[in-house]
């Protein structure tokens, strides 16, 4: 899949890797990680606005537990492990982008620069069965039991990245304005995006322009790589 200026591929891990169609670059490298639920081609459009926008190269992959296939399970130490497979793999990786349970991954990776969207706190039950099956989507993702990993990862201790985007949604779950409001005055920048809600933030065009934006004035490229 590809057009004049973007080109998409599968890579190793079956991931897939969205960059410039440009000659041998070392671009810096963003990793982009899926919420609960979810799986990479959720945040494809997104990765693809910030390759065309900001000359980066994205990874995405599929959180153990996610995707059609394989028999993992969603835990603490499968997800950091995944996480850290693919930082190995990568050239030069300078910032994530992370959504929900993605965005307190991303916080693990111990970049320097990262977006964190609707991240949220310790886990929180709240709401009818049916809106809380919506939002988590648990069905989606092989666990020991129902929300086991979920719990797990959401109790791990948690710290800003140096430099840390802080997006959160007009109709969030309070997890996440719970966290905004206990780290608004900590992180780089707190913006909430109108009309939208917890999974549909990242199709959102404000969110990518407001991601793209605020990485381009963050990240660089290789001063010694060709032009």
């Amino acid at each position: 899949m590809s057009t004049k200026s973007v080109v998409v591929e599968e890579v190793d891990y079956g991931d897939l890797k969205v960059s410039p169609d440009t000659a041998d670059l070392k671009l810096p490298e963003g990793l982009v990680i899926h919420g609960y639920g979810g799986n990479k081609e959720e945040l494809l459009g997104l990765a693809y606005h910030l390759a065309d926008a900001l000359r980066v190269s994205l990874r995405l992959f599929d959180l153990p537990g996610h995707g059609p296939d394989g028999d993992d399970l969603l835990t603490s130490q499968s997800a950091a492990s995944a996480v850290q497979k693919r930082l190995k793999a990568m050239t030069r990786p300078s910032f994530f982008v992370g959504h929900s349970l993605g965005a307190r991954l991303g916080l693990t990776t111990g970049l320097p620069t990262g977006v964190s969207i609707s991240l949220p706190g310790p886990a929180l039950f709240e709401g009818g069965r049916r809106d809380l099956l919506k939002t988590l989507r648990a069905r989606r993702v092989r666990e020991s039991k129902p929300f086991a990993g979920l719990v797990e990862i959401l109790s791990d201790p948690l710290t800003p990245a140096a430099e840390t985007l802080l997006l959160y949604a007009a109709n969030d779950i309070k997890s996440a304005t719970d966290m905004v409001r206990e780290w608004q005055s900590t992180v780089a920048r707190v913006e909430k995006i109108p009309q939208t809600g917890h999974l549909d933030i990242v199709s959102h065009p404000k969110t990518w322009r407001t991601i793209s934006d605020w990485l381009g004035a963050r990240i660089e490229e290789d001063p010694d790589a060709a032009r």
